[in-house]
């Protein structure tokens, strides 16, 4: 597994813990990730998938 693809898949876990949480900010601060960075993943996610 290349970085670029464990990286992708840190994103993922980071964007359906929210999802399983129902919670976005749940999400961010277990993961100990600024709401930007979140939010940026998140529509990056939207555009483009994975």
């Amino acid at each position: 597994m290349t970085n670029d693809e464990r990286e992708i898949r840190r994103k993922l876990r980071v964007l359906q813990r929210a999802v399983e949480l129902g919670c976005v900010t749940k999400s961010y601060r277990y993961f100990g990730i600024p709401k930007s960075t979140y939010c940026r993943w998140r529509e990056v996610y939207l555009k483009h998938g994975e």
